[in-house]
């Protein structure tokens, strides 16, 4: 009404529809998130709060927004991050797209490394570059040589106990 009062119609357009409490409920929130100035944690809660409220599952509440699942998966992770994280999005501290590479490093890592982003105001590939050195080091393991993987397993057997060869200097 106010649009069609501000851009001088006399009439405005409608559909007038009964429906039940709930299905009231339902559009009012489905009509919320479709408003562009959410932020996205507000469209996280929103979109739980119908999963939940309305027993749907991704796939239905994807299909009824006309957005991909995935991205409807993504939107709600940002709701695993840490209350200190998810408020800093909630006010533009933090784009959406760090908050995503945030949400996908190890927990115990998020605060840190959120932290490293607001005090050294990371660009986007930044923090993506940043975050792969986290996520490739916590998945890194060391190969021995295997001529020392042979002689410990001689000893091993020689022995009758755990052996473990390091050269000099290694870690």
């Amino acid at each position: 009404l106010r649009a069609a009062k501000i851009a001088g119609l006399a009439r405005v357009p409608a559909i007038v529809r009964e429906v039940k409490k709930q299905e009231q409920l339902e559009i009012s929130l489905l009509e919320n998130i479709q408003r562009h100035d959410l932020n996205p944690i507000e469209e996280a809660v929103a979109y739980k709060r119908l999963l939940d409220e309305f027993n749907m599952t991704q796939e239905e509440l994807s299909a009824r927004l006309g957005k991909s699942r995935p991205a409807m998966a993504n939107m709600l992770r940002l709701l695993n991050l840490p209350e200190e994280i998810q408020k800093a999005l909630a006010e533009g501290r933090i784009s959406y797209s760090a908050a995503r590479v945030i949400v996908g490093l190890p927990q115990n890592e998020q605060i840190i490394f959120f932290h490293k982003i607001i005090r050294n105001g990371l660009s986007v590939s930044d923090i993506s570059h940043e975050a792969k050195k986290i996520i490739v080091k916590r998945h890194t393991r060391k190969v021995k040589d295997p001529n020392i993987l042979e002689k410990e397993e001689v000893l091993r057997h020689a022995l009758g106990t755990k052996v473990s060869i390091k050269k000099a200097g290694a870690e």
